[in-house]
């Protein structure tokens, strides 16, 4: 439960910021979140995503990682926290695949999300927000899981996961 309160804190802070006029001191009057989102983005203050209906959304490159998600990424980090992040990022792609309470599948892919987790960890100081591992993996959690339809798999994806037992794998988990 405590991971889906952390999943929920970014989008509660885009809600604010959007309820605020982005913070910014203006006064912005806009007809729906649709708007709110799109100033938002113009700004500068969220990333632009890809909110299609498709759940996965565009992967042109056939690299596992949504195009939007992997163009942030690059824009961001560099070397070997560039190949964390896209790991981990690409470690949630199979959630949108998954049988609905299929909880052998599940742990499959909750496997690869935590080997994608250890990397993060030994890639990223943690010194500042930009690279405390935690803030970077919710972050692209956020991203992966951007439209209501996309939440709602990511929330049966941990519904059926839940009273699991994960483990961290031994070793080097990072695919480079």
């Amino acid at each position: 439960m405590a991971f889906i309160k952390n999943l929920a804190a970014p989008f509660l802070a885009a809600a604010v910021l959007a309820a605020c006029g982005g913070g910014s001191g203006t006064t912005a009057n806009y007809q729906n979140d649709k708007e709110r989102i799109a100033a938002l983005e113009a700004d500068g203050k969220l990333p632009k995503l890809d909110r299609s209906a498709d759940l996965k959304g565009p992967d042109l490159n056939s690299d596992g990682v949504r195009d939007d998600i992997e163009a942030i990424l690059k824009a961001k980090y560099q070397g070997k926290q560039l190949a964390a992040t896209v790991q981990f990022a690409r470690s949630y792609r199979p959630v949108f695949d998954l049988p609905e309470g299929d909880r052998v599948a599940a742990q499959t892919v909750s496997n690869q999300g935590t080997r994608a987790m250890k990397c993060l960890h030994r890639k990223f100081d943690g010194e500042t927000l930009e690279t405390n591992p935690s803030v970077v993996s919710r972050q692209i959690v956020a991203m992966t899981f951007n439209t209501k339809e996309r939440l709602k798999t990511y929330m049966r994806y941990n519904a059926t996961l839940s009273g699991s037992v994960l483990s961290l794998p031994d070793g080097d988990t990072c695919e480079e």
